[in-house]
């Protein structure tokens, strides 16, 4: 019997996160199966800390809109979509 299960990705949008996004990456890592994380400016060394968790890391200048930003995360992630 096989088992479908389904793939999932936690997405996240984030600028100078450096104090906890290691804390919030290892919290959700062993329940997904990919960290998709969306830098939005950082200046201080939250991609680094991201990368260095696994997290693949991608950039955009904050749009001014969090459902735009929410929208481009979601976009980039590799998991399945509900129907």
């Amino acid at each position: 019997m096989t088992t479908d299960r389904p793939r999932i990705a936690a997405t996240l949008i984030m600028r100078n996160e450096a104090r906890c996004i290691a804390r919030c990456l290892d919290s959700v890592r062993p329940y997904v199966d990919a960290m998709v994380v969306l830098d939005t400016g950082s200046t201080d060394d939250s991609v680094a800390i991201a990368r260095a968790c696994g997290a693949q890391v991608h950039h955009l200048d904050w749009p001014g809109d969090f459902s735009a930003a929410r929208n481009h995360v979601l976009a980039l992630a590799d998991a399945d979509r509900p129907d």
